[in-house]
C-alpha cells in the first residue's frame, strides 16, 4: 500500500530531508552521482541521475524504515512521482509540505522559502569550482546554512545545515559525467496512479455540539476486550485483522494480494451480547474497487467454530463511512464472524477499514491474575499483577511498564532507552494470550504497531534492569521523572468512589511515601470527553480528593498532599476511539520538589514564568558559550559561538507543554505551526534546576527524549543560568 509507506516515515527522516536537501539552478547536465546526507543519528546514500531539468533518486544504503523506492522529480514542472515497484503503482503530487516526506530533493527549496541568500566566496569541491551562498533569516547577520554550487554542473555538490541536535551535511561523491538513459525518468509501463483524496476539514463548531455526548461503544472493538481469533490471511502488519477492530476509519485491513473473496474473520467478544445494529468504514480504502461488498454476519455462543446463525447480510458502497445497517435476529453470542464475499471490482486487494456493531453485554466475567511470563515480538514479557497494579520487563532494549488493569483490559506506560509510550493490551477470556496496540509518547494520534503475546509460565521472572513490584517502579519514574501515570486506580462508573480491586494500589502508594518521608505530591485527575466539560472537571476534582482521602486516612500527612482535576482538558490520546478515551481516564502523581519551587500544587504552571529572561548556555560538545533570550509573548532569540569558531543564531517562537512528563519545549525556527515548521522544530524536554538554573536536552533523533542525558556536557545538552 503506496500511501501508506510514505505517510508512515519517521519524524527524524523528515527533519533530515528538510535541513539538508540541496539547491538547484534552473539547468543541470547529465550525470550520475552518490548523493550521501549524513548526521550525528543516521547515514543515507542515494543514488542520483540527472538529465536536464529531471531528477531521478532511490535509496541505496540508510536505515530500513525509510523505504527504497524510486523517486521521479520534474523541476520545470514541480511534479514528483514516488513509485511502487512491488505493487507497480505510484502516486504523484506537487504541494512542497507533502513532497519532501517522499522526495528529499525540494525540501530544502521550501525550508528556504523566507530566508534570505547572499554570495559568500567560491571554493573547490571534488574536482569543480563551487560558488558558495549563505542563507539568513532576515534582518539576521547569523547564518543558518550554507551550500556550495558548480555552475559546471549547476548542481550543489556539498551543503552544511546548523542544527542544535547536530549539523546536518550533504554531499556529491563518485560523480559520473555522460548521457543517462530518458527511460529512468519515465512512468514504467504497467503502472496504475494512486489518487491520496485530502480529507475535508471538520466543522469544529458540530463537533463541540456534539462533544458531550457519549460515544456509543462498539462491542467488537478491540477497546471493549474483543480479540480476532481467527485472521483472514492479511497484506501486512499495518493491514492486519487488528485494525478493522480499532474504532479508526483510517485504519483499516487488507487481504493477502490476490486473495480478494472469501475472507472470514472471527472475533471472539469480551461477554455474551445480543445486537441491535452494524456499521462498516471504507472510505479510507487505498484505490477505487477495494472497498468490501459483500458481507455475512453470524453469531455463535458455542465456540468459534461451531454453531453460527446468520444475524445480517449486507451490502456496502464503495469507499463511504458510516455504512449502518439494523440486527433483526434475536440471537445472542460470544462469537461472531464475518464472511468479507467480494469487493468492487479490483483484481487484487479487499479493504475494510473498520467495524463496529452495538448492542448489549449480557454477562460480566473477570479473568484470573494475569501474572506470569510471556513471548512476544518483543521477546519475553515478564508481567507482575498486584490488585489492579501491573508492573514488569520485557527483555528488548532494558523495557519496563508500569499500569493498571480493568477486566480483560491492560493499559500501561512502556518504557525503554530514551523513549517511551502507552499501550493498551486485551487478554483472552482465559488469560493465556494478549493482544496489544502501543504508541509513541506524544505521537498517540498513530499507532506504533501491534503488541501479541502468549503465556509460556506461571512464574513472574525478571530482568536484570527491572525492580521488580508496584511500588520500586512507581519511585523510580517519580526519582527519575517527576511524574507517574497509574491505570491501576478504578472507580465506578461516573463516580468518584474508589472501586474495592484499587485498594492494593493505593496502599502501595502510601508504603511508598512512608518509605520516602521527604516526598511531597500532587494527585492529578483526568476524565475523557464524555459528558460536559464543567461536569468533567468536577468529576476529576473529587476523584482526585477520593484518592488523597484514602492516602491520608492510612497516615500520611495532608500537607503532603495536593490535588489537581483536569477533567478532559489535558489528553494523553485522541477522545475519538474508545481506545484513546480509556487512556485518557487516569491518575496521575506529580512530585514537588522541594528544593527548587514552592510546596503548592500549582507550581506545574510555574515553569511557563520561571523560563522567562536572559540565559547563559554554557560550555558543552558543540558550543563554547551563548545566549538565549526567552520572551513573556512565546518568542526566542539564541546565539552561539560553536567549537569550530563558527558563529551561528536562531529566533523564532517556542512552545511549552506541562502537560506530559518531563515537561517539553518546542524551539522553532520562525513560527510553530506553521505549515512544514515541524521539520526544522527542536523538540525536547525541560526541567528546572533552580529559580535561576534549567536543563534543556534536545533529542537527537526528531522524537522527544524520554530522559535527561547523565553527561550535562554532550552536544545535546543545554544548562541555562539566568543572567537577567
Amino acid at each position: 500500500m503506496l500511501p501508506s509507506l510514505f505517510a508512515h516515515l519517521p519524524r527524524i527522516v523528515l527533519v533530515l530531508f528538510a535541513l539538508s536537501v540541496t539547491f538547484f539552478p534552473a539547468h543541470a547536465a547529465q550525470f550520475t552521482v552518490d548523493l550521501t546526507i549524513t548526521s550525528p543519528q543516521d547515514s543515507f546514500v542515494y543514488d542520483l541521475k540527472v538529465k536536464d531539468n529531471m531528477i531521478r533518486l532511490e535509496k541505496t544504503k540508510g536505515p530500513m524504515n525509510v523505504p527504497s523506492f524510486p523517486t521521479i522529480y520534474n523541476r520545470s514542472t514541480g511534479v514528483t512521482w514516488g513509485l511502487n515497484p512491488q505493487v507497480q503503482q505510484y502516486v504523484e503530487e506537487t504541494d512542497p509540505a507533502k513532497t519532501m516526506m517522499m522526495n528529499p530533493i525540494i525540501g530544502w527549496e521550501f525550508m528556504r522559502r523566507n530566508l534570505e541568500v547572499t554570495p559568500a566566496g567560491t571554493e573547490t569541491i571534488e574536482g569543480y569550482s563551487c560558488q558558495i551562498f549563505e542563507y539568513r533569516q532576515h534582518g539576521d547577520t547569523r547564518v543558518a546554512n550554507r551550500v556550495w554550487v558548480s555552475p559546471e554542473l549547476d548542481f550543489t555538490l556539498k551543503e552544511v545545515s546548523y542544527a542544535l541536535n547536530g549539523d546536518a551535511t550533504l554531499a556529491l561523491k563518485n560523480i559520473k559525467k555522460g548521457p543517462v538513459d530518458p527511460a529512468l525518468f519515465e512512468i514504467p509501463p504497467g503502472y496504475s496512479k494512486v489518487v491520496i483524496e485530502k480529507a475535508p476539514r471538520e466543522d469544529n463548531t458540530k463537533n463541540n455540539a456534539k462533544k458531550s455526548a457519549k460515544t456509543e461503544q462498539s462491542l467488537v472493538s478491540f477497546s471493549s476486550g474483543a480479540l480476532v481469533v481467527e485472521k483472514s490471511p492479511e497484506y501486512s502488519a499495518d493491514w492486519g485483522n487488528i485494525w478493522m477492530t480499532d474504532e479508526n476509519p483510517k485504519t483499516g485491513w487488507c487481504c493477502a494480494g490476490g486473495q480478494i473473496s472469501n475472507n472470514v474473520i472471527v472475533i471472539e467478544l469480551a461477554e455474551k451480547s445480543v445486537f441491535n445494529r452494524l456499521e462498516f468504514d471504507t472510505a479510507s480504502a487505498d484505490g477505487a474497487g477495494r472497498g468490501a461488498k459483500d458481507i455475512l454476519v453470524e453469531l455463535s455462543d458455542e465456540g468459534p467454530a461451531d454453531g453460527f446463525t446468520k444475524i445480517a447480510s449486507v451490502t456496502l458502497v464503495d469507499r463511504e463511512d458510516n455504512q449502518s445497517f439494523p440486527v433483526n435476529v434475536d440471537k445472542s453470542g460470544k462469537w461472531l464472524r464475518l464472511t468479507i464475499l467480494n469487493n468492487h471490482g479490483d483484481s487484487q486487494y479487499t479493504e475494510l477499514m473498520d467495524f463496529c456493531a452495538y448492542g448489549e453485554q449480557l454477562t460480566k466475567t473477570t479473568i484470573a491474575d494475569v501474572s506470569g511470563t510471556y513471548t512476544t515480538n518483543f521477546n519475553d514479557f515478564h508481567l507482575k499483577q498486584e490488585g489492579t497494579s501491573v508492573t514488569g520487563c520485557y527483555e528488548y532494549d532494558e523495557g519496563v511498564l508500569n499500569g493498571g488493569i480493568e477486566d480483560r483490559i491492560m493499559k500501561f506506560i512502556w518504557m525503554e532507552t530514551g523513549q517511551k509510550g502507552p499501550v493498551v493490551m486485551v487478554f483472552s477470556s482465559d488469560g493465556e494470550k494478549f493482544y496489544g496496540i502501543w504508541w509513541y509518547e506524544g505521537r498517540e494520534d498513530t499507532p506504533g504497531g501491534t503488541w501479541n503475546g502468549v503465556k509460556i509460565s506461571d512464574e513472574v521472572g525478571g530482568c536484570a534492569h527491572w525492580g521488580g513490584g508496584v511500588q520500586e517502579q512507581m519511585t523510580s519514574e517519580l526519582l527519575e521523572f517527576g511524574r507517574v501515570r497509574l491505570y491501576g486506580i478504578n472507580f465506578d462508573f461516573d463516580s468518584d468512589i474508589i472501586r474495592d480491586e484499587s485498594k492494593p494500589t493505593l496502599d502501595k502508594i502510601v508504603a511508598m511515601l512512608k518509605s520516602e518521608q521527604a516526598m511531597q505530591l500532587i494527585i492529578e485527575g483526568h476524565t475523557d470527553s464524555d459528558g460536559s466539560a464543567d461536569h468533567n472537571q468536577i468529576l476529576s476534582q473529587q476523584r482526585a480528593e477520593s484518592v488523597k482521602l484514602y492516602l491520608v486516612s492510612a497516615g500520611i500527612s495532608p500537607s503532603r498532599l495536593f490535588t489537581k482535576g483536569y477533567g478532559e482538558s489535558i489528553t494523553v490520546a485522541p477522545n475519538t476511539t474508545a481506545t484513546g478515551k480509556a487512556q485518557n481516564r487516569r491518575v496521575e502523581l506529580v512530585k514537588l520538589d522541594t528544593q527548587s519551587m514552592p510546596q503548592h500544587e500549582n507550581v506545574i504552571n510555574d515553569i511557563s514564568q520561571i523560563i522567562i529572561g536572559k540565559w547563559h548556555i554554557a560550555e558543552n560538545q558543540r558550543t563554547v558559550t551563548g545566549s538565549i533570550i526567552f520572551d513573556e509573548n512565546g518568542l526566542y532569540e539564541m546565539n552561539e559561538k560553536l567549537q569550530d569558531g563558527a558563529g551561528v543564531g536562531k529566533k523564532g517562537e517556542y512552545k511549552i507543554n506541562q502537560n506530559i512528563t518531563p515537561c517539553t519545549i518546542d524551539i522553532c525556527l520562525g513560527q510553530c505551526g506553521q505549515e512544514g515548521s515541524e521539520w526544522v522544530t527542536l523538540f525536547s524536554i525541560l526541567r528546572v534546576l533552580t529559580s535561576d538554573k534549567i536543563e534543556i536536552h534536545i533529542s537527537p533523533d526528531g522524537n522527544y527524549p524520554s530522559s535527561f542525558s547523565d553527561n550535562t556536557t554532550d552536544k545535546y545538552t543545554m544548562i541555562l543560568t539566568r543572567t537577567e
